[in-house]
């Protein structure tokens, strides 16, 4: 793919870096409040819309470093002490993760889990007293490797903005699931994550994409060309749209209008032809 013009990546430049000063800052203001909340002994600030489960010490330690670092990472281009900053964070952030991952899988304790706060056992959708769950150690993983190749070549970052769309998925899943109440979407072990830690990493993960705009898709979300505006303006629909279906369909068959069967099917008949409006208008548009 050929990179994005010098002059519309200046065009775009000061939008982006406010874009991920204003991401990170969110994951830096969300860790801190949780930490808060541990400290002081405040359940609501470890659990934002009191769900039962909480954000754990160690991701939200994990969301202000990586979001010091997506803000560090704005002068890492000038400065060689940001990047070394943005590097030693991203090895710390991947490092918690990893290690949270290993203890998942080979069903170690390391003693990180409870390290700084105490946890009693039997905590909604927690496996072990303080340990965040599998996505969230995945995502953590993701992010602080990500962080590191950002300060590479060029196919090295193209990687850093696949890894965070990567982590984009993960965290939507859980999203998605609270905006549906989906219980099973984020309580299960394989799936556990509170709803704040879902949205710290979402804004970690878009900040990761929008690092690398000469390449990927923000090069072609940035474009100043009839393929750019195309994206651009067909992006939100389709975002948006299959997330108001399935509300819509949750609700039909809560009530009992539908059953399982005939809410699927009727929602992907619905789903047909609005994205087969949606190509024509794209077609037209690019005609």
């Amino acid at each position: 793919m050929v990179p994005m013009p010098a002059a519309s990546q200046a065009h775009h430049a000061e939008p982006l870096r406010l874009g991920r000063a204003l991401l990170g800052g969110y994951a830096i203001a969300g860790g801190l409040i949780t930490l808060i909340g541990w400290a002081a002994g405040i359940d609501r600030l470890m659990d934002w819309i009191n769900s039962g489960i909480t954000m754990k010490a160690n991701p939200a330690i994990c969301a202000v470093g990586s979001g010091m670092a997506l803000i560090v990472s704005l002068e890492a281009g000038r400065s060689s002490a940001a990047r070394i900053l943005v590097v030693a964070l991203g090895l710390f952030t991947a490092l918690i993760g990893g290690l949270t991952f290993v203890q998942h899988i080979g069903g170690w304790n390391f003693g990180l889990d409870t390290l700084l706060f105490y946890e009693p056992p039997g905590m909604k959708a927690t496996f072990s007293p303080g340990r965040m769950g599998v996505p969230a150690a995945t995502s953590f993983l993701l992010i602080g490797s990500a962080l590191i190749l950002l300060q590479g070549d060029a196919r090295r970052r193209s990687v850093a903005a696949a890894l965070g769309m990567a982590v984009a998925a993960i965290s939507l899943l859980s999203i998605v699931g609270n905006i549906y109440g989906a219980e099973q979407t984020y309580t299960l072990q394989l799936t556990g994550i509170a709803l704040q830690t879902a949205t710290m990493i979402l804004a970690l993960a878009l900040g990761l994409v929008c690092s690398v705009a000469e390449r990927g898709v923000m090069q072609i979300l940035l474009e100043d060309s009839s393929a750019g505006v195309l994206v651009r303006r067909a992006l939100p629909i389709v975002i948006v749209l299959p997330v108001l279906l399935g509300g819509v369909r949750v609700v039909a068959q809560e009530q009992g209008w539908v059953d399982t069967a005939l809410g699927t099917a009727a929602r992907t008949i619905i789903e047909i032809g609005l994205f087969s409006a949606l190509l024509l208008w794209a077609a037209r548009a690019v005609r």
